[in-house]
């Protein structure tokens, strides 16, 4: 394979892998605060094999991603919970609209 396609394949996979770096800290950044939503992620089109000099950064990567993915997933857990609390207490503490009585004296 000529020098020149090596360095494309290269090129792609790290471009594609500071992609992927790019929205593994969006989420984190999510996760410790920041309430800008997360744009949609789609794979990487690449079509050649990952370069074996870039596996040790991929693998650390991958890493990052599953725990954020994790991460994300207690946390929508934990909101949903945070929310069917919230209903309850507001559901049991709420005054009723209608009259609890109703007054015949007059």
């Amino acid at each position: 394979m000529p020098d020149d396609a090596l360095d494309d394949w290269d090129s792609v996979w790290a471009d594609a892998l500071d992609e992927l770096e790019l929205s593994v800290d969006a989420a984190e950044r999510v996760l410790h605060g920041d309430d800008q939503p997360l744009p949609p992620w789609y794979p990487p089109l690449v079509t050649k094999p990952l370069p074996v000099s870039m596996l040790t950064r991929a693998q650390a990567l991958l890493t990052r991603q599953v725990a954020v993915a994790e991460s994300l997933a207690a946390a929508s857990l934990g909101t949903r919970r945070q929310r069917e609390v919230v209903a309850r207490v507001s559901s049991a503490t709420t005054t009723s609209r209608r009259p609890s009585y109703l007054d015949l004296s007059t």
